[in-house]
């Protein structure tokens, strides 16, 4: 696995997430770390922004595209991103979803909150 890894965190918390993800067989072929110490600073960044930062990142030499913070949004953007890359863009918070609803009983969660909250399609249909 070959991904972008792009984080509001100043640079030392985005080293030791290469770090993590590395021990693990992902490979971070570029990242991007905003610089942001405060949890109120990375809140009130715009998901237009972060996507911007994803496109930055753009290459065929990737699998996909990893969005880190459970604290900065995004959801609105995922779709079209997924759409223009051709590749899956996750986050922390569609990651911890995916979890969730990977440990329901039942796979079908077409019913629940995921439409509510407008998770992006690949969610709605675990296996």
């Amino acid at each position: 696995q070959r991904i972008a890894l792009i984080t509001p965190y100043i640079e030392e918390i985005t080293r030791r997430e290469i770090t993590y993800l590395s021990a693990r067989n992902i490979s971070v072929l570029s990242h991007h770390s905003d610089g942001i110490a405060s949890p109120h600073q990375m809140a009130a960044v715009t998901s237009e922004y972060w996507a911007d930062k994803i496109v930055q990142h753009a290459s065929p030499d990737l699998d996909g595209y990893l969005l880190s913070c459970n604290g900065i949004r995004s959801l609105n953007e995922l779709e079209a991103l997924e759409a223009r890359l051709g590749k899956p863009v996750i986050t922390s918070n569609t990651a911890l979803a995916h979890y969730c609803f990977s440990e329901l009983e039942s796979t079908d969660v077409s019913c629940c909150i995921a439409q509510k909250i407008n998770l992006p399609k690949s969610l709605l249909s675990i296996n």
